[in-house]
C-alpha cells in the first residue's frame, strides 16, 4: 500500500539530485512510458530511487476508452516493468487516444454514459487481472462536452469503480479545469468540482492527483507547468475531509523548475494538510 502522504514523481529533471542529496520520500511515482525498456543506462540511473521508497506506476498508452483491443505487448512491457520494481500500484485515463488507426496525441475524453461505464469498467478490470496488482484509473480534463453525456462525472467514476473493482485516481484540478471549461467562472468551477468529489465513496478512491494549470483566452488547461492555484489546495483538503487521507502526488510536468521550488511546493501541500488535520483534531 501507499502512505497517504503527500509526495513527487520521479523526472529526469532532478533525478541525480534526488539520490546525490539523498532526499527520503515517502512514496514516488514513475511514468512507466519512460521506463519500458529496463535494460538501458537511464534505468539503471534510475535504480537507486526506486529502491528508496514505494511506487506507483503511471501509464499513458491503455486506451481503455478506445473501440481498438487492448494492446497486450504494451500491457506486457508495463507488467515485466511492474514486477521489476515491484510496484503498489498501477494507474491510467479514462479515455481514448486513437481511433481507425489514427493516433492523438492527447488524452480524449469519453461521454459520460452507463455504456461507456460498462465498456472501460470490463476493460480495466482486464488490465488489473492481467497486471496482478491494484490499478486505478484516472479522471481527465476535457476541452469539450459530449451531447451523449446523461451523467455527472463523478457519477460516471463511482460506477467505473463499482463495475471494475479497480480503484479511482482522482484528479482534483483536472476536475477544477473542467468546472472552468463549462463554465467560465472560479466559483462555479470550485462548486462544480465539490458536487464531483461528493459522489465518490471513500474506499473508491485510492490517490489524488494535483497540479497547476493556465487559464488562456480559449479556456483553461491542465498543463502541469505551475504552482497550484489555491482553489486546488482547497479542492484538497475538502477531497481528503470527504474521502479520508489518501496518497496525494503534486505533478509539476512542464516549466519544471529546480528541485528546490518543487519541494517547496510540495510544502505547501503537507502545510494544507496538516493545518486541516489540526482543524479536524487529528494529526496526519
Amino acid at each position: 500500500m501507499l502512505p497517504p502522504l503527500a509526495s513527487i514523481a520521479l523526472r529526469h529533471q532532478y533525478m541525480d539530485e534526488l539520490i546525490e542529496r539523498d532526499i527520503q520520500l515517502p512514496w514516488m511515482e514513475v511514468l512507466a512510458d519512460n521506463f519500458l525498456c529496463v535494460d538501458n543506462l537511464h534505468f539503471y540511473r534510475a535504480e537507486p530511487l526506486f529502491a528508496s521508497c514505494p511506487l506507483s506506476l503511471h501509464c499513458i498508452g491503455m486506451n481503455l476508452g478506445a473501440m481498438e483491443p487492448l494492446d497486450e505487448s504494451y500491457l506486457q512491457s508495463v507488467k515485466q516493468l511492474a514486477d521489476r520494481l515491484d510496484v503498489q500500484q498501477i494507474s491510467d485515463h479514462a479515455c481514448f487516444h486513437s481511433l481507425e488507426g489514427a493516433h492523438s496525441h492527447d488524452l480524449l475524453p469519453v461521454a459520460y454514459h452507463p455504456d461507456n461505464i460498462r465498456y472501460i469498467a470490463e476493460r480495466a478490470d482486464c488490465v488489473q487481472t492481467f497486471l496482478g496488482r491494484p490499478f486505478c484509473v484516472e479522471n481527465i480534463s476535457t476541452y469539450l462536452f459530449h451531447r451523449q453525456s446523461i451523467l455527472s462525472e463523478g457519477q460516471f467514476l463511482a460506477g467505473l469503480a463499482e463495475l471494475s473493482g479497480c480503484g479511482i485516481l482522482l484528479d482534483v484540478n483536472n476536475l477544477y479545469v473542467n468546472g472552468l471549461n463549462a463554465h467560465n467562472d472560479e466559483d462555479a468551477a470550485l462548486d462544480y468540482a465539490l458536487q464531483q468529489i461528493a459522489e465518490l465513496k471513500s474506499e473508491q478512491v485510492w490517490q489524488i492527483h494535483i497540479a497547476g494549470h493556465q487559464r488562456t483566452r480559449w479556456g483553461a488547461i491542465d498543463h502541469h507547468g505551475a504552482a497550484l492555484h489555491k482553489d486546488v489546495l482547497y479542492l484538497l483538503a475538502e477531497a481528503i475531509r470527504l474521502l479520508g487521507k489518501k496518497p496525494v502526488l503534486l505533478e509539476w510536468d512542464n516549466n519544471i523548475p529546480p528541485l528546490r521550488r518543487v519541494l517547496e511546493e510540495l510544502n505547501t501541500v503537507e502545510q494544507t494538510l496538516t493545518d486541516f488535520a489540526c482543524l479536524q483534531g487529528e494529526a496526519l
